[in-house]
């Protein structure tokens, strides 16, 4: 910040004010478009997640914790979902296990916002993961991050296609069902 300010300052005093408040805003984008790249996260979660995590809560507060069924995978999205994070949700599509999961449950509840890249990733995803026999399902979406895939009609139908959940309690209980269902009919052992 202090960088952009004393480069702005110096370019006014140098040129003009119009030129220097232009290049200040360019490097302030660019500046906080790093700051956002580096605040989000994806990572994939041990198969021992503590329920309170999900609403925000501190989780050394909490002993109880909610088992994932073998099969299953659940991901933790932390922070905005925008083209400023395209090749970091690629890199952890790439990275995922050889070992395929009847389910991956795409934690998602502190994601405050997602934009056309966003939704090409998570497009992207669900097709990647509809062709290999993977269901997708989404928890925990906030209403302008649902709302933002609502109106995007291809993305949405491939998403409602597969399951989005109020919460991790729910998205469990139907990642259950969904592994039940595949083993039940000997899609995959």
């Amino acid at each position: 910040d202090v960088i952009v300010l004393f480069i702005t300052f110096t370019l006014s005093m140098i040129f003009d004010l119009s030129v220097a408040v232009e290049v200040g805003i360019v490097m302030a984008c660019f500046l906080f478009m790093s700051r956002m790249m580096k605040s989000t996260d994806i990572k994939l979660l041990s198969h021992d997640i503590d329920e309170n995590k999900e609403n925000g809560e501190d989780s050394s507060l909490f002993i109880d914790k909610l088992n994932v069924p073998d099969g299953v995978e659940v991901y933790e999205i932390n922070g905005p979902m925008f083209f400023g994070m395209g090749n970091r949700f690629e890199e952890v599509m790439n990275s995922i296990s050889s070992k395929k999961p009847y389910v991956r449950i795409l934690l998602m509840n502190k994601v405050p916002f997602i934009d056309a890249t966003g939704l090409g990733n998570l497009f992207t995803m669900c097709q990647m993961s509809k062709t290999s026999g993977v269901r997708i399902i989404l928890s925990g979406v906030n209403t302008n991050v649902f709302e933002t895939i609502k109106k995007a009609p291809t993305v949405y139908n491939l998403v409602e296609e597969h399951f989005i959940c109020k919460d991790i309690h729910q998205a469990l209980e139907v990642a259950e069902e969904v592994k039940n269902n595949f083993v039940e009919l000997g899609w995959r052992k």
